[in-house]
């Protein structure tokens, strides 16, 4: 019986130990990640405002207030989502720290799910798409990374550039094409790999949707291409640009709309030269 117990002690200590590791091992390959985006520079070249679509010239204007020259930001996001249409929305917080001089972004966010606290990471560095989602930081629940990926995140980072329209004048490599009298289309390519956002502008010349009709969803061991929609609202100045601070994402399905984020922008900083 003491044997047992010995051990059973020595089990526990060991699982412990491991526990704290693979805690330290993640919350350090986050801020790594984070650093990177920050000491990042880009190529430093400017787009030529006129080469760019009237669309996107006309939107530009009315967004860029202070004309900031910046490297990277850093924003946070409250709101709520879901992983499928039987679940219901659980609250989340999240921090996004992205480069508007190359194709870099790391979203970390906290989602307490059935009251277990969920960590998920969704990153582009080094031109690579990597997501992660950890429970207390340390068990893990979901990995992924490869070609699959980085396709989905360039097509990420060319939805959310509501978010940051510095990123326009600043990246060359975006290729900007006009595709109706209010939509225009932005084509992102890496490593041989090519993702394509449509932007719908409303009345007031600002981006109130983005459109992509065959984004890769995966549910389980499930591979298919599905409509994905980005909506946008709720523009407001923040140091010097106007943004929208709320969004919400959706998969249109065969049985309908599925809604899984909705997030506010509650607080917003421009960072770098």
């Amino acid at each position: 019986m003491k044997t047992i117990l010995i051990i059973l002690l020595l089990l526990l200590g060991v699982g412990t130990v491991l526990f704290f590791f693979e805690s330290h091992r993640f919350n350090q390959w986050l801020k790594n990640g984070h650093q990177k985006i920050r000491n990042h520079q880009g190529v430093g070249t400017q787009v030529d405002v006129q080469t760019l679509p009237l669309l996107l010239q006309n939107y530009l204007q009315k967004v860029l207030v202070g004309k900031p020259s910046i490297s990277y930001i850093e924003f946070t996001q409250s709101g709520d989502f879901r992983m499928t249409p039987k679940d219901e929305m659980a609250p989340f917080t999240a921090e996004q720290i992205v480069s508007v001089r190359s194709p870099m972004f790391s979203w970390v966010a906290k989602i307490p799910m059935n009251g277990l606290p969920i960590t998920v990471c969704d990153r582009l560095i080094d031109e690579q798409g990597e997501l992660q989602a950890r429970l207390f930081s340390a068990i893990p629940l979901a990995k992924g990374s490869g070609d699959r990926f980085l396709r989905g995140e360039l097509l990420r980072y060319l939805a959310e550039i509501p978010w940051y329209p510095m990123a326009i004048l600043n990246q060359p490599n975006i290729e900007w094409q006009q595709s109706e009298e209010n939509k225009v289309k932005g084509t992102l390519s890496m490593k041989r790999i090519s993702a394509t956002v449509e932007y719908t502008f409303n009345d007031k010349g600002l981006i109130e949707s983005i459109f992509v009709p065959d984004r890769e969803k995966i549910d389980g061991q499930n591979i298919e291409q599905r409509p994905w929609l980005g909506e946008f609202s709720q523009y407001d100045e923040r140091s010097g640009v106007i943004i929208p601070t709320r969004g919400q994402v959706s998969w249109l399905l065969s049985e309908g709309k599925f809604t899984y984020f909705v997030g506010n922008v509650t607080s917003y900083k421009m960072m770098g030269k």
